[in-house]
């Protein structure tokens, strides 16, 4: 999909583990302490994450081409490695629909095949971001026809015989197109003949290029009786066209003669239009035509269907609809053509290419009919022999894309291979939900409507005229997956009255296997990671806001195909320093032998919450290494075993059933004696450290509760789903 501006975020950011064990050993606090500070510098210094660079103006440009060769797509300004879907529309409204993928860069260079430019004209072009269905960037490129094709243009005579005189003439069509049958526009035509006795005219006045159709039309007469050959040059490219047209010219009608006055051909050349004598008949009959010498079984074959009228001639006007059809026991092992309807364009003559095919040896009678004049028909009879082993591969389908895999675009281009010029059907388990027809090349492509989410078995079969399948492709399974990701439920803990700066843990239910799952809280982001043993349950934690106030927790969820959804979990979080349980007051430490009795008065304001209080201690005012928990509300204990005659740093905070410590007071001091003197050093730490200097706002109350801090890092050490 494609990443917006306030809508989605890439987050980059350094995974934290911080190590929740108080070491004995006091270097090993200072590591952690000084790498905290470090950390909280370096984070502050970058804000935490970085965005994906986006950039809101993609570019697209396609370079033009001739039909029947390929051309390049470049792109920019995506999102890294953003994928797209490329749709193109033809001039004729087919829609092709491609995938591709940005580079690193945001870059993208994508060559179109040139199965997908065999027409000619301007074609539109959009790229679609995948998931979203977003157009990001849209544009359009121009294919023009190739030079004229020698082989698929067309010349053609409305006459074969024709009187002498000025009142009978015969009209030759030509048609001009390229390779892949595109009309050739305005280009210079001439017919040349062998005789000089003829005369030749544009049907139109000073007419001779091709119209927006490639056809140009021209009037032959002769003074002479006497075969005449027509040769038909495209001056534009200094070609001949087609074969030479031979006409027959008789003596004169001396019927018509008396009636058609010579003036009849000079308005040939004006916009004389007689139609009894430039058109043959309707069609009467039709001709298999171009038929291979020998047909083998498996192999299709290329053949010319003719329209002739009640005289045989070329029925150039022909615009009807034919069927064809095998008759006899062998008729279901032929395969045949999907009906016909003539344009003007064919003049009366169709080429099918590869559109026959049998798959038993034997003789095989096809027949050709118009579909509402059944008068109008044709026949041949064709002999089939065996063909090569190799053969039976022509019946194999192919599936090329989709993969197997889940896709968030819920539109697929089915391609693939199959038998060519062969009709193929696209299914969806036992539903059609489309069609084509194979190219000369045996490549189809399909573009399937929009796809529900969910699991899809795809195939494609090729088919006979009776629609019997004839091969069929392997199955691919795909998943269909546009819908964002969503928060099935949260559970937070501590849920209400957070103390400012104490760590909230995280709970989140949602889909399995996700890509990415961010929860930001005022800003600063964190990593939720999936529980190895629960799937689709995540857990994270975050440090409250230092700040009393209401905080929405919004959560960033990304899945495998990149559909990302940003959501506002419903309940804000309330942090306030109301419910927080306050220093202790009043610490003594009274000194025994090998040991320290401590005694202290419960803190002001809320001790309800109090469960029980924990004991730091150590040699060091600075780092406390050693702690110990009460047992119950009680304000009283005592630490054994120390060392006689070395002075002791106590700090006491109250902690409540979650686990969550109060806030720092001062520290005691005392050194264990066998006399148990107390002497001066039982005075509360506020008073012991003003001999030495210290000020009080700096001293060892401020830091003694600094590994507290590293206790955080305790949860967001949870179990990684691999």
């Amino acid at each position: 999909m494609r990443y917006t501006a306030g809508k989605s975020k890439t987050y980059l950011f350094d995974e934290i583990r911080m190590n929740t064990s108080m070491s004995a050993q006091s270097s090993s606090f200072r590591f952690v302490h000084i790498g905290v500070l470090a950390m909280v510098a370096a984070l502050a210094a970058v804000g935490f994450y970085s965005a994906s660079a986006v950039s809101s103006n993609p570019t697209l440009s396609v370079a033009g081409t001739i039909a029947g060769y390929g051309t390049t797509l470049q792109a920019e300004g995506l999102s890294s490695f953003e994928p797209v879907i490329i749709s193109i529309i033809s001039p004729k409204d087919n829609t092709f629909q491609l995938t591709a993928k940005a580079d690193s860069k945001g870059n993208l260079t994508y060559t179109l095949d040139d199965m997908y430019t065999r027409v000619s004209g301007r074609y539109g072009v959009s790229l679609i971001s995948k998931g979203s269905s977003e157009t990001v960037a849209t544009g359009s490129f121009d294919v023009n026809a190739d030079v004229s094709s020698t082989d698929r243009s067309g010349v053609v005579a409305s006459k074969d015989v024709v009187h002498t005189g000025s009142y009978d003439f015969s009209v030759i069509n030509v048609k001009l197109t390229d390779l892949m049958g595109n009309s050739i526009v305005d280009h210079f035509v001439t017919v040349i003949s062998n005789r000089t006795s003829d005369s030749i005219k544009p049907l139109k006045a000073g007419v001779t290029r091709t119209d927006k159709n490639g056809m140009v039309s021209f009037a032959v007469t002769s003074v002479v009786p006497g075969q005449s050959d027509y040769v038909v040059y495209d001056m534009s490219t200094q070609k001949v066209i087609g074969d030479p047209v031979h006409i027959l010219y008789v003596g004169a009608d001396p019927v018509k003669s008396s009636y058609l006055s010579a003036s009849v051909l000079g308005a040939v050349g004006g916009e004389y239009v007689a139609a009894n004598t430039l058109e043959a008949g309707p069609a009467e009959s039709f001709k298999f035509e171009d038929m291979p010498a020998a047909i083998k079984t498996n192999q299709p074959v290329d053949f010319t269907v003719t329209a002739y009228d009640t005289n045989q001639k070329l029925a150039v006007g022909y615009l009807g609809t034919v069927h064809f059809q095998a008759v006899g026991a062998n008729a279901v092992f032929a395969s045949l053509p999907k009906d016909y309807t003539f344009t003007a364009e064919d003049l009366g003559k169709h080429i099918f290419p590869l559109a026959m095919q049998f798959q038993q040896e034997g003789t095989y009678e096809i027949d050709v009919t118009d579909t509402v004049k059944k008068t109008a028909t044709g026949h041949i009879s064709l002999v089939v022999k065996g063909g090569s082993a190799a053969a039976a591969v022509d019946t194999k389908v192919t599936v090329t894309t989709p993969s197997p895999g889940s896709y968030s675009a819920n539109t697929q281009n089915i391609t693939g291979t199959a038998p060519a010029g062969k009709d193929v059907k696209l299914f969806d388990g036992t539903e059609n939900i489309g069609s084509a027809v194979t190219n000369v090349q045996g490549q189809y492509s399909f573009v399937t409507q929009p796809l529900v989410d969910g699991e899809h078995m795809l195939s494609v079969s090729t088919m006979d005229q009776n629609g019997a399948i004839l091969g069929t492709s392997e199955k691919v399974k795909i998943v269909i997956d546009t819908q964002p990701p969503k928060v099935d439920s949260v559970v937070l803990t501590p849920s209400f009255d957070v103390t400012p700066g104490l760590p909230v843990q995280v709970e989140l239910q949602s889909e399995e296997k996700l890509k990415k799952a961010l929860v930001d809280i005022n800003g600063t982001v964190s990593e939720l990671s999936e529980d190895l043993e629960k799937a689709g349950t995540y857990h994270g934690a975050f440090a409250s806001p230092d700040k009393d106030g209401s905080y929405d927790i919004k959560f960033t969820l990304s899945d495998a195909l990149s559909n990302e959804s940003v959501i506002t979990y419903a309940t804000k979080l309330q942090v306030t320093t109301a419910g927080a349980i306050k220093a202790v007051r009043q610490l003594k430490a009274v000194p025994g032998a090998f040991k320290i009795s401590l005694s202290w008065s419960a803190p002001e304001g809320n001790i309800s919450s109090i469960d029980h209080y924990r004991i730091f201690y150590g040699t060091d005012a600075n780092n406390l290494t050693g702690k110990v928990d009460t047992v119950g509300n009680v304000l009283s204990w005592y630490i054994p075993n120390l060392n006689n005659n070395t002075p002791y740093y106590f700090g006491v905070v109250g902690v409540d059933k979650s686990g969550y410590i109060g806030e720092a007071g001062t520290l005691a001091v005392a050194t264990p004696r066998e006399d148990g003197a107390i002497g001066g050093d039982g005075l509360p730490v506020a008073s012991y450290i003003s001999a030495f200097g210290m000020r009080g706002d700096t001293g060892p109350e401020i830091f003694w509760l600094v590994p507290l801090s590293v206790a955080l890092g305790g949860f967001l050490k949870r179990k990684r789903r691999k």
